[in-house]
């Protein structure tokens, strides 16, 4: 219990992280905590160097989004729905996840969401994993959440956070995947403020991590696309993984970071910093595997985003989180936990999705 108190205390998206890599409390995968020490290395962070960025060609939003939105059924999960935008070699090979279990999942979730807000537990993560696995929810279930969301919107005007731009990543993102527009909410431009770079990683690596999977997921212009896209490339670490900051890896970043890049793979350097990537993280699982299931959920979303295959034994270990409710535990012993149940479905539904030809989780 411990652990789910201090994450009340501290979130304000949904998965949590240290800067040690050791899960202690669960908050947003956009908005992990940061020590002092940690502060103070992002904000001594310089401008980055043009000579620091990877030289991309102009990214053509074709190039970025090839598929649209599906939708899976007018009831819930049935017969997977292809999309023929979407290639059969586009398919990852296994197929672990039913549509029974992943309806279930979706069915726990949303009977506790019952009116989507603004936030870690109950907001985006919910609406995203609800929204991408097709599950049938009230007619105005989307339209709650857009209505709670520009709400907010206005009464900040505009300003979701000083400082925490991930704020601005995680609602766009969201705005984006249900269908409406996060450049004009309230007359409010969601995605402009990414365009301050210094201000976006601040944060440190996810900053620009979830900066990236936020303007890629619809598309939508933003002139740093290419730097984020440096960014989290420069600050691989030798050994392929990536930490919040600093030169600990933190997995749950390293997976956020390989799923953020996916869209990239035919760059060479980001090719290679992917294979890097992927190898420290099965070398890591080889060795002795992950003891929160939202590491799991984490790295099972960055396998889809990649349309790779998982390493062997990783979703059984996954779903031993899972329980006969659909939801799932953060660590084994403990109870059903919302916020695990969240990243859960939405690592459900990326894999899903994956397996059955029907596009990216992130991606409208």
């Amino acid at each position: 219990m411990k652990r789910i108190i201090s994450l009340l205390l501290v979130f304000a998206l949904v998965f949590g992280f240290t800067a040690c890599g050791e899960k202690t409390a669960m908050v947003d995968p956009a908005q992990p905590i940061q020590t002092d020490e940690q502060i103070k290395q992002t904000e001594e962070k310089q401008e980055i160097k043009t000579e620091d960025v990877l030289e991309l060609p102009p990214i053509k939003l074709d190039d970025v989004n090839d598929d649209k939105e599906k939708v899976v059924s007018t009831e819930a999960v049935s017969e997977p729905v292809h999309d023929p935008k979407v290639s059969e070699a586009s398919k990852i090979i296994s197929h672990y996840v039913s549509a029974d279990v992943l309806n279930k999942s979706a069915e726990y979730v949303y009977s506790k969401v019952q009116e989507p807000s603004i936030g870690s537990i109950g907001g985006e993560w919910a609406v995203i994993g609800l929204k991408k696995s097709g599950y049938k929810v009230a007619d105005d279930f989307f339209d709650k959440y857009y209505k709670a969301c520009s709400d907010n919107v206005a009464s900040v005007n505009g300003v979701l956070h000083e400082r925490k731009y991930t704020e601005y990543s995680r609602t766009a993102l969201c705005l984006s995947l249900i269908g409406t527009d996060p450049t004009n909410v309230e007359g409010f431009n969601l995605i402009e403020p990414l365009n301050d770079f210094d201000k976006t990683v601040w944060q440190g690596n996810n900053g620009s991590i979830w900066a990236l999977i936020a303007i890629d997921a619809n598309n939508t212009e933003c002139s740093k696309r290419n730097a984020y896209v440096s960014e989290i490339v420069n600050k691989q670490l030798d050994n392929g993984g990536w930490s919040l900051s600093g030169d600990t890896v933190d997995m749950d970043i390293t997976a956020m970071a390989l799923t953020a890049l996916s869209n990239y793979s035919k760059q060479d350097k980001v090719k290679a910093a992917i294979e890097k990537g992927f190898k420290y993280i099965e070398d890591s699982y080889a060795a002795s595997g992950f003891e929160f299931s939202e590491t799991y959920s984490q790295c099972i979303t960055a396998y889809a985003a990649n349309n790779r295959n998982l390493p062997a034994g990783m979703f059984d270990d996954f779903i031993s989180f899972r329980q006969s409710n659909g939801g799932f535990l953060h660590i084994k012993g403990d109870a059903v936990n919302q916020m695990a149940s969240e990243q859960g479905l939405y690592a459900l539904t990326a894999l899903y999705r994956a397996e059955n030809g029907m596009g990216k989780l992130f991606k409208f």
